[in-house]
């Protein structure tokens, strides 16, 4: 999700799914830099210039296949804007510290 690639809406969808769980922050946050750490080894091989990841969806952040149609299926009423500002909240106030 805060990386510069594209994704599915399921992404964020479920993304918005687990900040209603209880989650092990300290867990999470080791498999986020894991897997960051992963995109960065691979855009060092490939010369590709590393992104500066912050715990927050952009405002430009592009995602792919229907918004409505996955969020429908998992129950969800919200909007995309006010879904992605949730998200946005529990990172602040989870992960950046």
């Amino acid at each position: 999700m805060i990386c510069e690639l594209n994704r599915h809406y399921k992404h964020l969808v479920d993304s918005y799914s687990c900040i209603h769980q209880k989650i092990n922050i300290s867990l999470l946050k080791k498999y986020i830099n894991d897997i960051l750490s992963f995109e960065d080894k691979a855009k060092e091989k490939y010369h590709i210039p590393h992104y500066r990841y912050e715990y927050r969806i952009e405002e430009d952040k592009v995602f792919t296949k229907s918004y409505f149609l996955t969020a429908i299926q998992a129950g969800y009423t919200l909007d995309e804007e006010e879904m992605i500002q949730a998200l946005n909240k529990w990172m602040k106030d989870n992960l950046q510290n």
